[in-house]
């Protein structure tokens, strides 16, 4: 769940998202808003992003939108007893002679 946006016209560049992201994705930049340079906080790197939402819940504005994503959870049907080995090159891959 990646962050998807931070709104430059809401953020006031306190820096408080920045400084509770451990991935370090968000970076203050300036940006020439009504005709004056201020420094607003920039999602830098998007795509490192883990989702865990910290930057969120620390800003005082509301102005970071993370994307929606909608995850499939996956249902095995095997008895919870049968154990499998897998390789160790990849884990989905059954040893010869497994079905």
């Amino acid at each position: 769940m990646p962050i998807e946006s931070i709104d430059p016209w809401r953020c006031t560049g306190c820096g408080e998202c920045i400084r509770q992201c451990h991935a370090d994705i968000i970076r203050l930049e300036p940006l020439l808003l009504e005709n004056e340079t201020r420094h607003r906080a920039v999602a830098k790197y998007p795509q490192d992003c883990d989702g865990c939402g910290l930057c969120i819940t620390v800003c005082p504005r509301e102005c970071i939108s993370f994307e929606k994503v909608n995850f499939v959870v996956s249902f095995d049907p095997r008895p919870i007893g049968r154990r499998f080995e897998y390789k160790e090159i990849h884990p989905f891959v059954l040893l010869e002679g497994e079905k």
